[in-house]
């Protein structure tokens, strides 16, 4: 009974206290409290004093106070060294919790390096993190506040009793005398701005945030940022005649080899004999989700004219022909290749009467799947070529007029289809 007077007397002492700072008379502050919540009365205090507190749940200890006429910044430091807290002070702002804890909670720069991966893609993955967290917190938040709006309920008066009283989350506390109202923001649940950063100088992320959650991105950095695997394509293109692969019954297609010796001795055949031509025989390295560009071939220039109300301008555009074949590979983890290809084969045409360039491409673009060292070879790349040969009797043929009996003129159309081998080895 003695005991529920005393915390009734402090009860009524703080309401006294409130009052009175409501007419502008907060110059102290006096408490009589047995076993009574540190959080509350330092939350209390500080709103006496428009005093701005963080606390985490660490605070939340039950301490027995007994002073008179102290500022509420005095009364606070009382109420921290009762029950067994720490206190610091950071730009203005009470920070109270226990050691540890109260370090863990607040926020900092981490600087974490980047061994292997790219900056701007583990930046991504790191900041998905925080937006899953801070969906995760929300969630943690609402039911929280659901619990705190039905232990408010005066129904559930004995609920709450049993529960001790409100929680403490981790709030910003601003008190204000006059309007009498509280501010309350959770800290570092904030994703308005970016948590990352990328320093390309030293190859590493800057995180901000608690010591919890730099080791969690310390983890998934630790599975991502893994050396990528390099892939060797191999590319050979050559130019045949349709009429001599015909002849021998050889047909080039989307077609996958593995060891197949056949179509090698087919072709060295046909280029001994001069009926087909190496065009190139490029060889690349690249990383697995990279690009490789190959470029064989030159540019065109391609006249663009821009007119205005006031002149006509002409300007030069260069546009690659020739061949250009693009391969992202990825290494899949049971030794296979998957290739991203994009090949395209064009070839300028002079039309003298426009006074500029038509091209004749041939595209293919596909997706394939090759296990490490096989040859894909990608044919059906057919170019046509028109040709005016000139047959006469040497000395006659050169006579003006009685030439003309004695030479002949025609045109014959040639085919040739460009084959592309593409041999990938994963380099170990």
């Amino acid at each position: 009974m003695g005991r529920k007077v005393i915390i009734i007397a402090g009860i009524l002492g703080c309401l006294i206290n409130l009052f009175s700072c409501f007419y502008g008379q907060c110059e102290a502050l006096s408490m009589r409290v047995s076993d009574g919540s540190a959080a509350e009365l330092i939350r209390f205090a500080a709103r006496e004093g428009n005093i701005n507190v963080i606390m985490d749940s660490s605070a939340d200890s039950h301490v027995s106070v007994n002073f008179q006429d102290v500022t509420p910044r005095e009364a606070i430091d009382r109420i921290v060294v009762a029950g067994g807290l720490d206190i610091s002070e950071q730009e203005g702002t009470l920070i109270i919790g226990r050691g540890r804890d109260i370090v863990s909670s607040m926020g900092q720069v981490h600087v974490i390096p980047v061994a292997y991966g790219d900056l701007e893609e583990l930046k991504r993955d790191v900041e998905l993190y925080f937006q899953n967290k801070n969906v995760g917190d929300m969630r943690k938040a609402n039911k929280s506040s659901t619990k705190n709006k039905a232990s408010e309920n005066p129904g559930k008066s004995e609920n709450k009793e049993k529960n001790g009283g409100l929680g403490i989350e981790e709030n910003i506390i601003k008190g204000d005398n006059k309007g009498r109202s509280d501010t309350y923001s959770s800290v570092g649940n904030s994703n308005k701005a970016s948590r990352v950063a990328v320093d390309i100088n030293t190859r590493s992320l800057l995180v901000y945030g608690t010591a919890e959650e730099a080791r969690d991105v310390r983890r998934l950095l630790g599975q991502l940022d893994v050396p990528a695997q390099q892939v060797s394509l191999e590319a050979r293109v050559v130019a045949v005649k349709r009429e001599d692969l015909e002849k021998l019954g050889v047909t080039w297609e989307w077609t996958k080899l593995f060891h197949d010796f056949s179509y090698d001795a087919a072709l060295d055949l046909l280029i001994s004999q001069g009926k087909a031509r190496v065009l190139s025989r490029p060889n690349i390295v690249t990383m697995q989700g990279q690009e490789a560009v190959i470029n064989i071939g030159g540019e065109v220039p391609v006249p663009e004219v821009s007119i205005t109300n006031t002149a006509t301008t002409t300007s030069i555009r260069y546009r690659p022909a020739g061949i250009i074949l693009q391969c992202r590979p990825f290494v899949n983890d049971d030794g296979y290749i998957d290739s991203q290809l994009n090949i395209e084969v064009s070839a300028p045409s002079y039309v003298k009467e426009m006074n500029a360039y038509s091209f004749h491409k041939r595209s293919a673009r596909t997706r394939v799947r090759l296990k490490d060292g096989e040859t894909l070879i990608i044919g059906g790349l057919i170019s046509r070529e028109e040709v005016k040969q000139l047959q006469k009797i040497p000395f006659l043929g050169d006579i003006p007029i009685l030439g003309n009996f004695f030479k002949a003129t025609s045109t014959k159309t040639t085919e040739e289809e460009i084959t592309i081998f593409i041999k990938a080895n994963i380099l170990r």
